[in-house]
């Protein structure tokens, strides 16, 4: 897992780039078809747009495009634990439903990010209610104070629930108008078609 150059200094080894290449495998085909559809949708609205799946319960990226700069995500796995929490991951409990959300709450309690993050399975079990109402998500002021996103579920040719897309910005552009929800849903139905059409 490790190796030595020639001055004695330690760098990764091989074994570790395979491991990370067995590990990024089964999303890898995925994440060069997604991609092109996740940077174009950033650059067109300038928001952070995130391509998701469920990965042994967790929020997994498979693809992440930053818009304009107006909001800097972590390139890393940093959402594995936010399921509850983010508009991807809230598309991924809406389509697992409330007994898979109980089940992998009771491995690991949510965690309370904000003042305003759903963490009980009563108030999931609103969320998700809602979720299938409208046909996206909301997370706002979950994650992050100031910081709202929203996401929508991605299906294949088959109709199989594959992913969630999301856009995440400043909460203000839903209070001021920048943002209307059911708008920004039907930009992202768009985007999924096209990502659909990509697979």
């Amino acid at each position: 897992y490790l190796g030595q150059d020639e001055n004695s200094h330690y760098a990764l080894g091989p074994e570790c780039f395979r491991l990370y290449r067995e590990a990024a495998g089964p999303f890898e085909e995925m994440r060069q078809a997604v991609a092109t559809k996740v940077k174009e949708l950033a650059a067109l609205t300038g928001d952070t747009t995130f391509f998701g799946v469920e990965y042994y319960g967790t929020l997994y990226c498979v693809s992440l495009s930053v818009g304009n700069g107006q909001l800097v995500v972590s390139g890393k796995q940093d959402w594995l634990n936010k399921l509850h929490s983010t508009a991807a991951g809230k598309i991924i409990l809406a389509e697992k439903g409330i007994e898979w959300f109980k089940r992998i709450s009771a491995k690991q309690n949510p965690e309370k990010f904000t003042s305003r993050t759903l963490t009980t399975p009563s108030e999931m079990e609103k969320e998700i209610a809602k979720i299938k109402k409208s046909a996206y998500s909301l997370s706002i002021d979950e994650c992050f104070n100031g910081v709202s996103a929203l996401g929508i579920p991605v299906y294949d040719k088959a109709g199989k629930f594959i992913g969630s897309l999301a856009q995440s910005f400043p909460t203000m552009y839903l209070e001021n108008g920048t943002v209307n929800p059911d708008e920004r849903a039907k930009l992202l139905q768009t985007f999924a078609m096209k990502i659909i059409q990509a697979l």
